[in-house]
Formats: C-alpha cells, sequence, structure tokens
C-alpha cells in the first residue's frame, strides 16, 4: 500500500492570502477560487503558466481531439512524455484529464476543462486538511470535498468560457495557441467573472 503526503504552499505573501480564506466560511467560494489561483499564478517556484502551457500540454489537447479511446491516448501521452525526458506531478494532471476527456467524448475542451479542475485540487488539498474543523472554517471533511468540487467546478467552468470565447478549436491545434490560451484562463480564475 502506497501513502502520500501533501506538501502545504510556500509562506509568500501570496500563499498567505489563499490561505486565509480557504476554506472559511465566511468567503464566498468564487473568493477562494480567485486567491487560489492568484497565488499559483504569483508562485515562482511552480512555474503555473510556463508549465501548464508547456508541449506536453497542447499534446494532450490534439490527443483529446484525436485519440479513439482512453487507453490509446493515455499509452502516446506516456510515450510522449518519455520521449521528452518530461516527470512531474502536472505531467499527471494532464494524463489523468486526457483520460477523463477521451473516455467521455469530450475532446480538447473537456480535456482543458479536466486540467485545470486537476490543477486547482491540487492546489487545494496542499493546505485544505490542515483547516478542517477550525474556527470559522469548514468543519467536515465532507464539507472540505465539496468546497473542494466547488472550486475545481470553478475552474472547468472558467476554462470552457475562454474556450468559447476564442476561434473554434484553433487554441487547441498548436503549442502556441495553446500557451495563449492557458495564459487567459488562469487571468480570468486570478479575477472576478464580469
Amino acid at each position: 500500500m502506497g501513502t502520500s503526503v501533501n506538501q502545504r504552499s510556500s509562506a509568500s505573501p501570496s500563499w498567505a492570502a489563499a490561505r486565509a480564506v480557504l476554506g472559511n466560511v465566511q468567503a464566498p467560494i468564487e473568493r477562494q477560487s480567485e486567491e487560489i489561483w492568484r497565488a499559483a499564478a504569483a508562485d515562482t517556484d511552480a512555474n503555473l503558466i510556463p508549465r501548464l502551457g508547456g508541449a506536453e500540454f497542447a499534446y494532450a489537447a490534439q490527443l483529446a481531439e484525436t485519440s479513439s479511446g482512453p487507453l490509446g491516448a493515455r499509452e502516446a501521452y506516456d510515450t510522449y512524455l518519455a520521449k521528452a525526458g518530461v516527470l512531474s506531478v502536472v505531467a499527471e494532471f494532464a494524463r489523468r484529464a486526457l483520460v477523463r476527456a477521451v473516455a467521455d467524448h469530450a475532446g480538447s475542451l473537456g480535456y482543458a476543462r479536466e486540467l485545470f479542475a486537476e490543477a486547482a485540487s491540487y492546489y487545494i488539498a496542499r493546505d485544505l486538511p490542515s483547516i478542517v474543523g477550525k474556527s470559522v472554517r469548514v468543519a467536515t471533511p465532507s464539507e472540505a470535498a465539496l468546497l473542494k468540487q466547488q472550486i475545481a467546478d470553478i475552474a472547468r467552468s472558467r476554462a470552457a468560457t475562454v474556450a468559447n470565447s476564442l476561434p473554434q478549436g484553433q487554441w487547441a491545434k498548436s503549442t502556441l495557441g495553446w500557451k495563449r490560451y492557458v495564459a487567459a484562463v488562469v487571468a480570468s480564475l486570478r479575477e472576478k467573472p464580469r
């Protein structure tokens, strides 16, 4: 049986602000989501936008559009990662997002939605366990799971909104288009919707 350990987010001011609102029952879900994404985008160690905007994620978006089955998509993606020498937690987000999108016949849009939901879940999971049950915070693990789901749903929705505002599917057809798309989604997640 394996074990996993969540590493807490850094002590930087941006993560301190995110931790201050995460799980706080007095802070709207949208605000909690915004603070998480502001901190993630400002975290130079995580290098969020360049990493999510990388060629391996653009390739996964293309696979999501063209693959006929989840197993073949995963194998093609794993082969690509091995040849590129890429091994990271973020690449694992992409793998899971790709498999779900292909299984659901959701194409590149489904992949993008799931990729951003995976990233949101990862960032939340780093600090959420330490606040459950604290004063004015989510009281139970099931409330924490609901919060995590709600913030992941915001990420899915914003990823779809940005994709739908761009020329049909063009954002997923090239590495440059994908990189611009990722930057636009992260910008959208960092601010209040209009």
